[in-house]
């Protein structure tokens, strides 16, 4: 569709000029708005829809990628920790290693000392059996000279019958001292045998202590590598912290600007919203009780134990995350009680002939009290409610003739009255603006008008004030 034909068809959806007739203090005054002012009011409108919706999404977005970035924190955070703990199990686990390489050389200093000793044993048995070796071949060379002796002299037997019988008892004598020395050259030859077996015992348990040190060092130098390894990755890992660190900085800079926008916007919204309840005369702290519910509790009840965050990273842009949080739950309070409040004229063409309050009764003449506004108006003019709702009652009520009454939540109720016909039953939910009769004179009524109500718990209020109210939200 081009532009001329969008402009044409919005030319013919908005009426050329609309009248507003004002009576106040027996003053009659006249609004009158063109067509381009309307189409300004509804651009506008248009406008600040989409300001709030791009605003939600922005601060959508941004809760996302706080809640993703504090995810990747906390991973970092594990890795380090786990990192950490494996690198203290192996320092213990080659402290205890250590350990038992020092007690494994000591014992083997102890068994190479032992060892050295036999060997010093040994070498004195050796010499001991080898002295033994001598004097027993040193007897065996007496005897056999005593034997060649006694052969030499057997001729002469008588002669030397007594230096045989001395030589016979130095030979047994011999023979004795020779069979001590076969048995102490017996033991030697055992003492020797028992301390090889114990030698090769020590060299046994030598060669195992050596081959148990191998697997230790090789144990140590794996631990070391292992131990470099992990160093290693704990740079990257820092070098990595270091690096989010930095983006988050950067985000929590960029976090603050956007908290900042968002806090003023809020701020900006309530205030606007706020001047409007107060010209309606609203209760604003108990309507934003009634639409939040329990979490109208949030904006000022607040209390429990002191579980200080100040030293912990983004303490302060989490406090003032809350504080805008706060701002934009009473925002998102306004906006909803916006929706139950009946800001809008229930007729297209409004002209005031009875104020709310004092005044003069049509058909006595006396001072009464008048609970609504009274709208002049040709008869069969269709009646719109005034804010989304469900009718409570349809009927006729007396002097106000026939009547229907909408409930728009939170207390707030709307009467319209001496209808001519009703367009509505009672239970049946209404939207902003939709019809539901046409002006009459029913009931106790001089003429054909519209006679409508604001209830709030049960009390009227001025209609006159939530009209100006109006005029300021659909101006702004």
């Amino acid at each position: 569709m081009s532009y001329s034909k969008f402009i044409s068809l919005l030319a013919r959806m908005v009426p050329p000029r609309r009248e507003f007739i004002l009576r106040s203090g027996g003053h009659v005054r006249y609004l009158g708005v063109g067509r381009f002012g309307q189409i300004s009011f509804i651009a506008f409108v248009a406008l600040i829809v989409g300001w709030l919706g791009f605003s939600s999404a922005g601060y959508v977005s941004n809760a996302l990628v706080v809640a993703e970035r504090n995810v990747r924190i906390a991973t970092s955070d594990r890795v380090i920790r786990n990192m950490q703990d494996e690198i203290d199990n192996l320092t213990r686990e080659l402290e205890k290693r250590a350990g038992s390489i020092d007690q494994q050389v000591a014992a083997n200093a102890q068994i190479a000392e032992r060892n050295a000793e036999l060997r010093d044993e040994l070498e004195n048995l050796e010499a001991e059996r080898t002295r033994l070796t001598e004097i027993r071949d040193a007897r065996d060379r007496d005897v056999a000279q005593l034997n060649q002796d006694l052969d030499r002299t057997r001729d002469g037997q008588a002669d030397i019958s007594r230096q045989l019988s001395d030589a016979r008892k130095r030979t047994k004598a011999e023979q004795a001292e020779r069979l001590k020395l076969a048995k102490k050259i017996e033991d030697s030859n055992a003492q020797i045998a028992r301390l090889k077996d114990k030698i090769e015992e020590a060299n046994q348990d030598q060669r195992g202590l050596a081959d148990e040190l191998q697997l230790a060092r090789n144990a140590l130098e794996a631990t070391a590598e292992e131990r470099a390894r992990v160093a290693y990755e704990r740079g990257l890992l820092n070098d990595r912290v270091a690096n989010l660190s930095e983006q988050l900085e950067l985000f929590a800079s960029s976090q603050s600007e956007s908290i900042n926008r968002l806090g003023e916007s809020a701020n900006q919204g309530i205030s606007a919203l706020e001047r409007t309840l107060v010209v309606a005369g609203l209760d604003i702290p108990l309507m934003l009780e009634r639409v939040l519910g329990e979490r109208s509790e949030l904006l000022e009840g607040v209390g429990g134990p002191l579980l200080s965050l100040d030293d912990e990273p983004g303490s302060e842009t989490g406090e003032r995350l809350v504080a805008v949080e706060q701002r934009l739950l009473r925002l998102q309070g306004l906006q909803g009680l916006m929706k139950h409040i009946p800001f809008a004229a229930p007729l297209d063409e409004v002209r005031l002939s009875s104020g709310f309050g004092r005044r003069r009764d049509p058909f006595k003449n006396t001072l009464a009290m008048h609970p609504g506004l009274d709208f002049a108006s040709r008869k069969r003019i269709p009646i719109h409610v005034t804010a989304p709702g469900t009718v409570a009652f349809v009927g006729w009520n007396g002097g106000y003739g026939k009547t229907v009454e909408v409930d728009h939540g939170l207390g707030i109720r709307t009467r319209y009255a001496h209808m001519s016909r009703i367009f509505v039953k009672r239970g049946q939910k209404l939207e902003f603006r939709e019809k539901v009769g046409l002006v009459g004179s029913t009931g106790r009524s001089t003429s054909n008008h519209l006679h409508y109500e604001i209830m709030v718990d049960g009390q009227q209020l001025d209609p006159a004030n939530f009209l100006r109210a109006g005029q300021y939200v659909f101006k702004n």
